[in-house]
């Protein structure tokens, strides 16, 4: 038995998944130094990012199956040290074939890392809170890391400094790596049972839940990667847009707090609900005209995002005696961002901003309704789960 519920693992394990994602959520800064430093086309870059989100979901796909089996603080304390050189790489690698390579790799060796993290939180007695904590984390080391990056970093040493600054942050998860367990406590509440096979009807809630998880993301994505965009259309100030959208990130650490504060007080599926309509709510301000409108609609719908996401995660956790399906819930993300990304296009060509909006809203809705099944499915198969 390890304790997962020591206050220093849910640290370390919310710092590792938030390095995981840390790639993703810099992504505009580092593919605009790889724009200016290395002269990139869009094309170019869309394979950089495609090569790191895709590598990346890839491995955490795969993880269910070898994720009880290996040695969590090895592939944590390997995949820190192992992230660190392959960007430090990055100083030489100036053509596209050697940036795509280092990418992919990054998104492999970060995806041996996120999932047992993911994981480790997941096997707590209160996965509610500690996802809360993770999706906390993950938002303040991305907005901790922009701004040095974008203001300093980036300006004054272009693609090299950022090469180097992001391996710097890849390699403190060397030092936090050490408090990770080597192993979790699988089903840390009743109902689990480490002899349930993968493929079973055991799987179907979890997956359930995975699939609803991608919904609601490619809902939030939808909305988040055009949310500059839309403010532009709108005739808001640029300035005001960029204020709005980094500043957007404590709405979600708020959100996040308050999920991590309740706790168990609620039903996983209660913030899920509850998250929906506050985020329905931040779209519906677009339908007002005006900058102040915008600006509530971002911070409202960031609120939202920040309700709803960890008790999405905590609902996977819960449904899933299986121990494992569960752990390729980061890459639910991956897949929905790609998928929303080659639509959206699309979607705006049609019908427009507005089109795109009530699609995301649909999405939203669409991954609430499909959790609340995974539950009712998970308690009809006679697991006792309070999701």
């Amino acid at each position: 038995s390890h304790d997962v519920d020591a206050p220093v693992v849910v640290a370390a394990a919310s710092y590792l998944t938030g390095l995981n994602q840390l790639v993703s959520n810099l992504q505009p800064l580092i593919l605009g130094a790889l724009a200016v430093g290395y002269g990139f086309s869009d094309a170019a870059l869309g394979q950089v990012s495609a090569a790191f989100i895709g590598f990346n979901t890839l491995c955490i796909i795969s993880s269910p199956i070898w994720v009880r089996r290996a040695n969590w603080r090895s592939l944590a304390l390997g995949g820190s040290a192992a992230g660190t050189v392959c960007f430090l790489l990055g100083i030489w690698a100036t053509t596209l074939p050697l940036i795509l390579l280092l990418f992919a790799l990054q998104g492999l060796i970060k995806g041996f890392v996120g999932a047992p993290a993911f994981t480790c939180l997941g096997d707590s007695a209160n996965p509610d809170r500690t996802y809360s904590i993770a999706l906390i984390v993950q938002s303040g080391l991305a907005a901790l890391a922009a701004v040095p990056l974008s203001a300093w970093i980036i300006p004054r040493f272009g693609a090299e400094g950022m090469f180097i600054a992001v391996a710097a942050m890849i390699a403190t998860g060397i030092l936090v790596s050490r408090k990770i367990p080597p192993a979790g406590n699988l089903m840390a509440y009743e109902g689990g049972s480490s002899n349930v096979k993968i493929i079973s009807r055991a799987a179907i809630p979890p997956l359930i839940t995975l699939f609803s998880t991608a919904l609601f993301i490619a809902g939030a994505l939808g909305f988040w990667f055009f949310a500059e965009r839309i403010g532009a259309a709108r005739g808001v100030p640029a300035a005001l847009i960029g204020a709005t959208i980094s500043l957007s990130a404590f709405a979600t650490i708020a959100a996040a707090g308050i999920v991590a504060w309740l706790g168990t007080r609620f039903s996983s599926h209660a913030y899920i609900v509850a998250g929906t309509a506050v985020l329905l709510a931040g779209l519906g301000c677009l339908a007002l005209p005006g900058d102040a409108p915008y600006v509530a609609s971002v911070a409202i719908f960031s609120l939202g995002y920040g309700l709803a996401q960890p008790g999405y995660w905590s609902v996977a956790r819960k449904v899933d005696i299986t121990g494992r399906l569960f752990a390729a819930m980061l890459a639910a993300g991956g897949v929905a961002g790609v998928c929303i990304g080659l639509l959206a296009g699309t979607i705006i060509a049609r019908g427009g901003y507005n089109a795109l909006v009530l699609n995301c809203a649909v999405l939203a809705i669409a991954g609430a309704v499909l959790a609340g099944a995974s539950i009712v499915i998970a308690r009809r198969s006679s697991v006792v789960v309070q999701a």
